[in-house]
């Protein structure tokens, strides 16, 4: 049997990687990075294992990609994680915006940041009004109920945007958030 697809988020993702430094001692700074990265290749080894395509952008002195279709191309993009360095000056916000206004096909967006704020928020929102489905992965090197009060609100105002959103800490999994992407097609 042959499944039709009614549209290509229900084939493919899209992962916008944050590289913006964070404002935390250089220990806790490489713990968060660790955790961007790994929930990155979760996503991406996810997708691949399932024949799912994805695409990786993020900036460094340019906007880089790297794009797999199938478990093949797994151990290509790992590698070229395994290099990245932190340290953007360009906001995640930015390549959202930048993504959704060149891109016409909707598909799922997940963006992996240790970086949270209203702006960013506001560009996950357009990103969503332009018919993508747009996941969250949030790396901090705390849990919500100690997190900033900014972070807490956000956390609580993202579904009512439609916004599917998880916390990865040392005892989150973002594999329901996975299984949920597809779960609708």
């Amino acid at each position: 049997m042959v499944k039709e697809f009614n549209s290509t988020y229900e084939t493919s993702a899209v992962i916008i990687l944050d590289l913006s430094a964070n404002n935390h001692a250089p220990v806790i700074n490489m713990a968060i990075e660790d955790r961007v990265i790994e929930s990155a290749i979760a996503i991406i080894n996810f997708c691949l294992s399932k024949w799912i395509p994805v695409r990786l952008f993020y900036y460094t002195d340019i906007i880089n990609e790297a794009h797999g279709d199938n478990p093949l191309d797994f151990d290509e993009i790992y590698s070229t994680l395994a290099q990245i360095k932190f340290g953007s000056d360009v906001s995640v916000s930015d390549l959202i915006k930048l993504y959704a206004e060149s891109n016409t096909e909707a598909t799922n967006l997940f963006v992996v940041t240790s970086n949270l704020n209203y702006t960013l928020v506001d560009s996950l929102s357009a990103a969503q009004i332009s018919g993508n489905n747009v996941y969250l992965v949030f790396a901090q090197p705390y849990d919500l109920s100690s997190a900033p009060e900014e972070i807490g609100h956000i956390f609580e105002f993202l579904p009512d945007i439609c916004i599917q959103a998880v916390n990865v800490d040392s005892s989150d999994n973002i594999k329901p958030i996975l299984e949920g992407a597809w779960s609708h097609g």
